[in-house]
């Protein structure tokens, strides 16, 4: 059905330029060592402190854009796959409720047992380039990331909108060991500051899952997007609707278990501006969506907003300074058959929160940011203080669907009648040491509030690690 959708609109062969017909082989390796401490939980004799490794090689092939089919136009052909190894997990850092996984480290041996790694194709597709009025199309198993359609011309704006407002919707989740692809058609079509985009796609296993090859055929995203960018500007509507008929129990606050099918369409938008005046530099960011559709048989509606603001002058050392809020709905009451917590989609909360004990759900937001940064060099510092939206509502973190059955993938603690969900501070460096090698170093901290203290005998988490990836 995608194929056919696809090839309708592939249009005309369009002679090519004797390209080169050779194949592009490539590879990468990332390693990391990653350490947690997570909050320690109430129940005595589990770990929440632990230092583990994983390392990712990725390697594949492209052939350029230089055969073609009978009726085809000329596309490249891409075909990569992974290997993922995890090395020292936690034997025992999975507690009873409403404690849960004590960090991510928590999380892989959970769903992967004593395996320690696996070997899958990553990503398989064609790709027909954008050539006259024929549009650029993708098909198959391929990665990407809603938001970067089409980047403003200036550095910093466009380093916004792919750090702050993209990925909201659905992301490969690089940070995890495994990642996800998707599985489906990408269609899209930019004429000079105009794009239109449109994407249906399965999303296929991973994240923290060693076993990333399935495809998870009973989740289902449908994709529309229409940006425009300058220079300076940078705006974009969208929709989404999002399927997940899996049949699982579903992480919710409702009393009653809903296992049915979940519904939900998403509309919004985000839009960036900037300006100068005199020695100021000042930058805009707002994203917000609106949330209908079928939670089971419950109906569903949500809400959600983000607003940022940034600023840059001489006297501040190079340092560029922001501030913001965000809000992402919950349920004022588990008992009236309706669902109003914001439904995160596939998207990987640590983009956004970078010690992920918080996901885009019943969350309230005020965060404060210094970025320092050149052509090689990125340091970031932030402070964000949580809240829940909704006391009525659960604590939501985790990240969203990985697997085909099984985990829900989110994470639902009690509020135990508090707001109160405490204080991140963290810092990160990164620096492109030459072509070939990134490095890349993170500390956070999080000091709980008040729910965290009514389940938890501590309070502070912790994440901190160290990664390089180089390109062989």
């Amino acid at each position: 059905m995608l194929l056919a959708i696809a090839l309708s609109l592939i249009g005309p062969q369009v002679p090519s330029k004797s390209p080169s017909t050779s194949p592009e082989l490539y590879a990468s390796l990332r390693i990391r060592s990653e350490s947690w401490g997570w909050f320690k939980p109430s129940t005595p004799g589990y770990q929440s402190s632990y230092t583990f490794s994983h390392n990712l090689l990725r390697f594949g092939a492209r052939l350029p854009a230089a055969h073609r089919v009978s009726g085809l136009r000329p596309f490249e052909t891409v075909i990569e796959a992974a290997a993922p190894l995890l090395l020292g997990l936690p034997q025992n850092a999975v507690a009873p409720a409403p404690n849960g996984s004590l960090g991510t480290g928590a999380q892989y041996r959970q769903f992967n047992g004593s395996q320690q790694g696996s070997l899958f194709i990553k990503t398989a597709f064609i790709h027909m380039p954008q050539v006259g009025r024929n549009p650029d199309i993708v098909i198959g198993r391929y990665e990407t990331v809603d938001g970067i359609e089409l980047l403003p011309a200036d550095a910093d704006l466009s380093y916004m909108q792919t750090q702050r407002a993209a990925g909201r919707m659905f992301t490969p989740n690089p940070f995890t060991a495994v990642g996800r692809a998707f599985e489906g058609v990408k269609v899209s079509k930019t004429l000079g500051t105009h794009n239109i985009t449109a994407m249906a796609f399965y999303p296929t296993t991973g994240q923290f899952n060693l076993d990333g090859g399935d495809t998870i055929t009973k989740v289902r995203q449908v994709y529309l997007a229409d940006s425009r960018a300058t220079k300076t500007t940078s705006n974009r509507l969208f929709a989404g609707i999002y399927t997940d008929a899996r049949g699982l129990n579903a992480v919710d606050n409702d009393l009653t278990p809903t296992n049915s099918a979940i519904n939900v369409t998403t509309i919004g938008g985000n839009a960036l501006t900037s300006s100068i005046r005199g020695k100021w530099r000042t930058d805009t960011l707002l994203w917000g969506a609106l949330q209908g559709g079928q939670w089971g048989s419950r109906p569903h509606s949500a809400y959600a907003g983000v607003a940022e603001v940034g600023v840059k002058h001489p006297s501040f050392g190079g340092w560029w300074l922001r501030g913001g809020t965000s809000v992402f709905s919950g349920d004022a009451n588990p008992n009236d058959q309706k669902h109003e917590t914001f439904a995160p989609q596939i998207t990987a909360p640590r983009q956004n929160w970078r010690t992920p004990t918080v996901t885009e759900a019943n969350l309230n937001e005020v965060y404060l940011m210094a970025i320092k940064r050149n052509k090689k060099e990125t340091l970031r510092i932030e402070a964000h203080q949580y809240a829940l939206d909704k006391v009525a509502d659960r604590w939501y973190s985790g990240g969203p669907v990985f697997q085909t059955t099984g985990s829900f993938a989110l994470s639902g603690r009690p509020s135990n009648g508090y707001r109160d969900l405490g204080t991140m501070v963290d810092a990160s460096y990164d620096v492109t040491l030459n072509p070939r090698d990134t490095v890349s170093i993170y500390i956070g901290y999080v000091r709980g509030g008040e729910i965290v203290a009514a389940s938890n005998t501590g309070r502070s988490a912790f994440l901190g690690f160290a990664q390089i990836t180089h390109k062989l």
